[in-house]
């Protein structure tokens, strides 16, 4: 009888140590690391782009490739995932040319996919639609109308203005873009940490960028001055890049309106000039812009030839750096 208590009081001891080594297996299996070394990218993230050539509804056709660049770092935590400058790709899905009657063209393009850090591509949604502009033509209802009041003679030019066709759809190179990650992008943050792009280091001279866009008309090329050093005239659209040593200074296009700058070694600065109204008429103004909208803007700018810009190591810093006189 006590025999058969040891044997009982033994299995019960074993089935004890069963019941508790088992989730201890459970535990051991987890993806602790996988979880600790993944990251997400979510759905919906915007990516800033710009399109890298013209588009125009005259020449493209459906199924074109359309080529974007990203304008904006896309970061997950510290660690960048879609960089700067990368490559984007969208699609024309439908396009009309211009036509008669005064009628416009359209264009329509999706965005598709960018390019990741690492090489692979993430798809994206996106969708815009370009119209041109449209004429004001006659009609053929227009024509009786036409006839009485001007015994007949209006009448052929009704006719030609319906010969009229509308503006194509037209897209700069350069124009804004806002795309959206479509899905949830799941990436491994070592392999991400070993590819990321190294600090830059700012040393040398400070790079000051000047330009005019396309979109600022005004009458001849404004001046831009740097103290009181005349650097360049600058025409539309084109930009002149110069490099300073660090310290303050003061560029302008006019003596009316300047802007004080401080230039710290190895940074870059970019200027753009804008037409204001006053008082006394329009006025060419300098003004500081963000470097990543300004790199932007100069990417489909042409830069002044060396012939056309003050050397600056020819200048006396003195001067480069005077406070301007106002009239």
């Amino acid at each position: 009888m006590r025999s058969n208590f040891y044997v009982i009081g033994a299995l019960l001891f074993i089935c004890r140590s069963c019941f508790a080594q088992a989730p201890t297996s459970d535990v051991q299996v987890p993806s602790i690391t996988n979880t600790n070394s993944s990251m997400k990218l979510e759905d919906s993230t915007p990516v800033m782009l710009r399109t890298k050539q013209d588009l125009s509804s005259a020449t493209v056709k459906v199924g074109d490739r359309v080529p974007f660049r990203v304008v904006k770092d896309v970061r997950v935590a510290d660690l960048i995932v879609i960089p700067r400058g990368a490559d984007a790709w969208g699609l024309v899905t439908a396009v009309q040319p211009k036509r008669r009657k005064g009628r416009p063209g359209n264009l329509d393009i999706t965005i598709q996919s960018v390019q990741l850090l690492t090489g692979e591509n993430a798809p994206l949604r996106a969708k815009q639609h370009s119209e041109g502009k449209s004429r004001d033509v006659g009609t053929m209802a227009d024509i009786p109308k036409a006839a009485i009041v001007s015994f007949g003679e209006l009448v052929p030019y009704v006719l030609f203005s319906m010969l009229e066709k509308g503006k194509d759809a037209y897209l700069a190179a350069g124009t804004a873009f806002t795309a959206y990650l479509n899905g949830d992008v799941v990436l491994d943050r070592i392999a991400l940490e070993r590819i990321q792009p190294a600090p830059v280091q700012r040393k040398g001279p400070a790079t000051v960028t000047i330009f005019r866009t396309a979109e600022t008309r005004m009458l001849g090329p404004p001046p831009v001055y740097c103290g009181k050093v005349a650097l360049a005239k600058l025409p539309r659209p084109a930009y002149l890049k110069i490099q300073l040593p660090p310290g303050k200074y003061f560029f302008r296009s006019s003596f009316e309106q300047g802007v004080e700058v401080r230039l710290e070694e190895g940074q870059g600065l970019y200027l753009q000039m804008q037409l204001t109204v006053s008082k006394r008429g329009f006025k060419n103004r300098l003004v500081q812009v963000d470097n990543e909208d300004g790199e932007d803007k100069v990417a489909t700018l042409h830069q002044l030839g060396d012939k056309d810009v003050t050397k600056i190591s020819d200048a006396d810093l003195t001067e480069l750096k005077a406070v301007p006189e106002v009239d």
